[in-house]
């Protein structure tokens, strides 16, 4: 089974340099809550949009933001 890494996005947003509020910015969001919710809430999982368009702004594949889970490994 395949989960979405909060990990992975922490550390593409930091490897890049960029705070939350930088983040948001170069994604065209007008604040840094909804990184924080990427980020920070476990339970929130993101839509497949919201995957694809950081995916494509920052020029990485979507699968970078999943890990396999032990389960159905």
């Amino acid at each position: 089974m395949w989960q979405f890494s909060r990990e992975r996005l922490i550390a593409l947003r930091k490897g890049l340099g960029l705070t939350q509020t930088e983040f948001a910015e170069k994604l065209g969001l007008n604040t840094k809550q909804r990184i924080s919710q990427l980020e920070t809430e476990e339970d929130y999982v993101p839509s497949t949009k919201t995957i694809l368009h950081v995916a494509n702004t920052f020029g990485v594949t979507p699968g970078l933001f999943f890990v396999q889970t032990e389960k159905n490994k």
